[in-house]
């Protein structure tokens, strides 16, 4: 199968472009309104009223160790990266004396 244009004996076909049946719609925006503008003023209450919620603690609970978060020691893939290295090391010293 060709990839790019092949002249060919017949004639191709020109396609007619078909009437588009979009019609323009305007939207009338509304009218702003030009009367006052009410206000609400608030009634005040006869008497304040408070809302006890349960006692907040003011310090820290006694804690003998804390719990332990986040991550464990990076000390063994250093070491592991480390090894790797050194054993990529002695392979090229030991594979390239034999050339």
């Amino acid at each position: 199968m060709p990839l790019g244009p092949v002249a060919s004996s017949t004639p191709a076909l020109v396609p007619t472009p078909t009437p588009s049946s979009n019609t323009e719609v305007l939207v009338d925006d509304e009218e702003i309104p030009l009367g006052p503008v009410l206000t609400v003023t608030p009634t005040p209450s006869p008497e304040d009223i408070a809302v006890v919620d349960d006692t907040i603690p003011l310090g820290n609970p006694p804690v003998d160790e804390l719990p332990k978060t986040g991550e464990s020691s990076s000390v063994p893939y250093y070491v592991t990266g480390l090894g790797f290295a050194l054993i990529g090391l002695l392979m090229r010293n030991r594979f390239s004396s034999k050339k």
